[in-house]
């Protein structure tokens, strides 16, 4: 629970800010640091290159299947969409965000111009500048209604964007959020896409222009290997999208994040809830302070105003498996906010919760007991099974959705759908594929499919619920294979078949070009038998 005092009064000096903040929301002393900044036992983060704040953002490393077709291939997945490099801005430490400029520590201003390129959400659709509702707080199904021509990616068993939150709109304006949560586990399943766990502020008559967000990104930066970040970040009405520097922060890391406005020359914003001056930071440790890793962004004089608070977000991209969200599945944050006209008392209201509907379903939900904004999805507990080598599956080793099982030819395959079915394709001449046999599991989500030390093959849901097997077990040691001829096999450690499937194909008899009625007609062969 909060500490609160009667009345918080921000001043517009930064060497009073962060002292009154802490002061009034963390319960500690004027001008003293809060205890517990750096929490027991948290680990040390690999560092990041420095950025070089007159280039242009580079792209991170991610997986180029999880873009959707529409998006143009250099464009930049950041926590508001794909945007074009050139439109997201690196904000040093120490720099302001002007109307026109961004100036630098030394007094010096860069000029910071307008973008050019359109910009699209992480489903791939246009992001428009008037547009009316927030598109990251409808599923996918909805946003496909409303688009003439539906981006390629949206498809049953992938998540491109908002997977849940909470969130309240207000007739008033607001003039500051705090909130603070504890850094989770890295997710289990290995993935080259971002994740974003997030705060906001942004204006409810059309948030595609103004937004000022505090995030928490897997796998996103130019940091080696995939690890925790956090960053400050803001969308302009230009188009533009600010970034503030990336702050390695490791798994049991405490980050705090606080977004402020005020009015220069005076403590509270204007009547009307405008306020000229921002701050968007994140601290790694509990409490505001710059004296320890922080992200920043100020933006100076341009009037703004935010009616809609986002307690807490989970946001992904090509998320196909729930293993891909925090291995703990739960995130707590401990937000508050502050009206613009009433700065003295903490805004009382109840937030909004939203889930998707769309597949991969991970036991999404949204707690909101008083004070917190919780988000879970069902903990991705189980250890992801190694990585088959070859044609074999052995002990340890198994299929997640992101991987197939190949002959030696690569003729035939076993692949695990995201319907829930685990099914063996054959590749025509024509490229295209042929279902040869199913374990017809379709409508539970799958998760894995493991050679486990007993000996036998088991497929499960994400809730360990045993889909199907192969019996085998009683077997310590046995493998199974994939072969030319379009079978599945377990041998035991003997080398003795004690498994096999499919004897002959299932599927429907279809006649060949020699008019014969067979199963997965191929090529027709050289010369069509003498009838009888």
């Amino acid at each position: 629970m909060f500490r609160r005092s009667e009345r918080l009064e921000f001043a517009n000096s930064r060497s009073l800010l962060y002292p009154i903040a802490l002061a009034v929301i963390c319960g500690c002393d004027a001008g003293s640091s809060p205890a517990g900044t750096e929490p027991e036992g948290a680990s040390t983060a690999p560092e990041l290159e420095s950025i070089d704040t007159d280039g242009l953002v580079e792209p991170a490393d991610t997986d180029e299947s999880a873009r959707p077709d529409s998006v143009p291939p250099d464009f930049v997945d950041v926590p508001y969409g794909y945007f074009h490099p050139s439109c997201v801005i690196a904000v040093a430490d120490g720099e302001r965000v002007q109307e026109g400029g961004i100036e630098r520590a030394d007094g010096s201003t860069r000029p910071l111009g307008s973008c050019a390129y359109p910009s699209y959400d992480h489903t791939g659709r246009l992001i428009s500048s008037d547009m009316t509702e927030d598109g990251r707080n409808e599923s996918l199904e909805s946003l496909a209604a409303a688009s003439d021509a539906p981006p390629s990616s949206m498809a049953i068993g992938r998540i491109d964007g908002l997977a849940m939150r909470a969130d309240y709109t207000s007739p008033r304006a607001f003039r500051a959020l705090y909130s603070r949560w504890v850094v989770p586990p890295a997710p289990a399943v290995p993935t080259g896409n971002p994740v974003y766990i997030y705060t906001e502020f942004y204006n409810e008559q059309n948030p595609n222009l103004l937004r000022s967000t505090l995030v928490l990104s897997w796998n996103y930066g130019r940091i080696v290997g995939p690890g925790w970040t956090i960053s400050a970040w803001h969308k302009n009405a230009s188009g533009q999208v600010m970034q503030g520097p990336w702050i390695p922060v490791a798994s049991g890391d405490m980050v705090s994040a606080l977004i402020h406005g005020w009015n220069e020359g005076g403590a509270f914003c204007d009547p009307d809830g405008l306020c000229d001056q921002w701050d968007i930071i994140i601290v790694k440790g509990e409490g505001i302070s710059e004296d320890r890793p922080h992200s920043k962004i100020h933006l100076g004089p341009n009037d703004r105003t935010y009616t809609t608070a986002i307690g807490g977000a989970f946001d992904g991209s090509g998320i196909t498996h729930c293993g891909q969200w925090p291995a703990n599945g739960e995130v707590d944050f401990r937000t508050s906010t502050w009206w613009a006209q009433d700065f003295g008392r903490e805004a009382q209201f109840s937030w909004f919760p939203y889930v998707t509907h769309l597949a991969p379903q991970c036991g999404y939900s949204v707690g909101l007991p008083p004070e917190h904004v919780v988000l879970r999805t069902y903990p991705a507990s189980r250890p992801v099974p190694a990585e088959p080598q070859g044609n074999a599956i052995r002990a340890g080793q198994g299929l997640v959705p992101s991987r197939s099982l190949q002959s030696p030819s690569g003729q035939f395959s076993v692949d695990m759908q995201l319907d829930g079915n685990l099914v063996l394709h054959e590749k025509l001449s024509d490229g295209t594929r042929t279902a040869w046999w199913s374990t017809q599991t379709s409508g539970p989500v799958a998760f894995d499919a493991v050679m486990q030390s007993d000996g036998n093959f088991v497929f499960y849901d994400m809730f360990g619920t045993t889909l199907w097997n192969t019996g085998t077990h009683g077997n310590p040691g046995a493998h199974l294979t994939i072969e030319d001829d379009g079978s599945l096999n377990v041998y035991a450690q003997s080398g003795a078949r004690i498994w096999r499937k499919p004897v002959q194909p299932t599927c429907e008899l279809k006649p060949n070009c020699c008019g014969d009625l067979v199963c997965n007609p191929r090529e027709c062969p050289i010369k069509c038998p003498e009838p009888e």
